[in-house]
């Protein structure tokens, strides 16, 4: 599908107006946003209860942009996030997009877009959740980083003290459809999440930035960050992150590393049925040669 330069970038700005979840506040560029209070609606188990992968897929047409949303059931929470897009290289990763029941984050956005090249195939984008029972101090918070035209973005948000990530998101303002996320990684201690945003082959003059978001609550026993890489795995390899016997999934991340990014297309962040294990896997459009990195996958695990 072929759209105008202007009618991109008509479509990016109304979408960057949707992407601001309800119950968080970024009222300037790089402000934590902190979530209200959540003392005395905790729950205080040491395990969360209840937990289950959800999914919603978008329709399967040739139109240029996807967001489907994903929902928990009945009075579970948002804990992670990941989606399954097409391998074809023409289908940018646009984010994960976490939303609130005006407190607690309980749904969100899988976004992708099509790059200035476009495709005329038919596609579609398929949204996983992992939710539970609402954990202790859950809140959802984010911050965005200053707009510029940066070939290459990283912004990186803090859960609040005596809190823990439990589930990753990022996205994109702006950037002219040719902007994509390459990586959404909670970091090792499990008190921050980084996510990486690069322009595609085509690149843009126009500013643009790139927003984190992270799930934070009460750590759950036994909870620990498992970490997998594989070299240069441009071809769609399952780089697969596996929980420890007796811990389950509660969160994901995953994307790519490299010395050069602009042809390289993360397409899954796939939580497993049974939640034992998290999956990334990526795709290189056009030429890859010279470029050196990894394909990397995150999985958030807790004590059953």
């Amino acid at each position: 599908m072929t759209t105008s330069h202007s009618t991109f970038r008509t479509l990016l700005l109304a979408s960057a107006v949707l992407t601001t979840p309800t119950g968080c506040l970024d009222t300037s560029a790089g402000a934590d946003d902190d979530a209200p209070e959540t003392t005395a609606e905790a729950t205080s188990a040491l395990t969360i209860s209840g937990l289950e992968r959800v999914q919603a897929t978008s329709e399967t047409s040739s139109q240029w942009w996807r967001s489907p949303t994903v929902t928990c059931n009945g009075s579970n929470k948002l804990l992670g996030m990941g989606s399954l897009q097409p391998a074809n290289g023409a289908i940018l990763f646009r984010g994960l997009v976490p939303h609130t029941d005006g407190v607690y984050p309980d749904r969100f956005e899988a976004a992708a877009h099509e790059d200035l090249g476009g495709t005329s195939a038919d596609w579609s984008i398929t949204g996983y959740g992992i939710c539970g029972a609402q954990p202790s101090l859950m809140s959802l918070h984010s911050t965005t980083s200053v707009a510029s035209s940066a070939a290459k973005q990283v912004q990186t948000v803090n859960c609040p003290s005596g809190t823990k990530v439990l589930g990753a998101g990022g996205t994109i303002l702006d950037g002219d459809g040719r902007v994509k996320i390459d990586e959404i990684a909670p970091n090792a201690a499990l008190d921050q999440v980084t996510v990486t945003a690069s322009d595609d082959q085509d690149g843009t003059s126009s500013n643009w930035q790139v927003r984190a978001y992270a799930i934070c609550a009460v750590a759950p026993t036994g909870l620990v960050r498992v970490t997998e890489t594989a070299a240069n795995a441009w071809d769609g390899t399952s780089v697969i992150a596996r929980c420890p016997s007796g811990k389950r999934l509660l969160g994901l991340g995953g994307g790519v590393s490299a010395t050069d990014l602009h042809a390289l297309r993360v397409y899954g962040l796939i939580p497993a049925t049974n939640l034992a294990s998290a999956v990334t896997r990526a795709i290189s459009k056009g030429s890859t040669a010279g470029v050196t990195g990894e394909v990397r996958s995150y999985a958030i695990c807790a004590d059953e």
